[in-house]
């Protein structure tokens, strides 16, 4: 890149550097001073990513992170690292914000109209609110609404997208989806930057998974513990007795990888079945 990437960092902004930090905390987890856990990343002006604090532990001198590994989502503020989504400092302190004005009352259109914009709504579905009229246009919204999504309806919690995400929150994170990786997931989606498969795969290898971390280069148990859990987030159910045990032989006499068997369950015929029963894009 031609760019001098060896000078030291102080945490903060950085020595030389100013940038915007970027924070991930780990909810219900708290470091010994009884602060929360949390990660930071510097983007610093000299366009690189620097990893300030991981978990609990700060870092000196701050790691330069992989350019490719870091996406950025300018409409949410939002960093993904490592299947973590790292928030504006300014957005959690209140000083930018990121949320639309609250939609006026939904009207229910007289009669069916061409959307403005793709909309995730199901076309087959009946004519769906919207936050208030306005004429028919292709283009996106105004660059002064800080508006994550086209102008279209508020998002249902109850559509394909939305409940798959809150599924894999659920059984690979053993908790309820926050509001901002919530939006963040939609989005990628929506934007077709991530489908079923890869949405999937995003949350079992994130570092919060920590059932994945364990099997990694755990014991036998471990890895079962992971197998158990494929079935769950990847297939919808639990796993059958004679399916459970092949796996595991698998894994424990080397013949595959954790990676390996993951990546099986990701490309089997009954997975690519299942998202296209949930409605959704493969």
């Amino acid at each position: 890149m031609g760019k001098e990437r060896s000078h030291a960092l102080a945490g903060g902004n950085g020595e030389g550097y100013s940038g915007k930090v970027y924070v991930a905390e780990i909810k219900g987890k708290f470091c010994d001073n009884n602060e929360p856990d949390s990660s930071e990343i510097l983007a610093a002006v000299d366009g690189f990513y620097y990893l300030l604090r991981d978990n609990c532990t700060q870092l000196n001198p701050p790691p330069i992170l992989p350019e490719n590994e870091v996406i950025y989502s300018p409409q949410s503020h939002a960093l993904q690292y490592q299947g973590l989504i790292y928030i504006d400092e300014e957005v959690l302190n209140g000083t930018v914000a990121i949320i639309p004005p609250a939609p006026v009352p939904p009207q229910v259109s007289p009669a069916p109209k061409p959307a403005p914009t793709p909309s995730p709504v199901p076309t087959t579905k009946p004519p769906v609110a919207t936050p208030a009229p306005k004429p028919a246009t292709a283009s996106p919204p105004p660059a002064t609404t800080p508006a994550v999504t086209p102008p279209t309806a508020p998002k249902s919690e109850t559509t394909p997208q939305s409940l798959y995400l809150t599924h894999l929150f659920v059984d690979t994170f053993d908790r309820q989806p926050d509001s901002a990786g919530l939006s963040y997931w939609l989005s990628a989606y929506e934007n077709r930057t991530h489908g079923c498969q890869s949405l999937t795969r995003a949350f079992l290898i994130a570092a919060e998974n920590k059932t994945r971390s364990r099997a990694l280069n755990g014991s036998a148990t471990q890895k079962r513990a992971y197998i158990n859990q494929l079935f769950r987030v990847v297939l919808w159910r639990s796993p059958d007795t004679a399916g459970l045990n092949f796996w595991n032989n698998q894994s424990t006499s080397g013949a595959m990888t954790i990676t390996q068997i993951e990546e099986a369950f990701l490309t089997s015929d009954e997975f690519k079945s299942l998202c296209s029963k949930k409605g959704l894009r493969f």
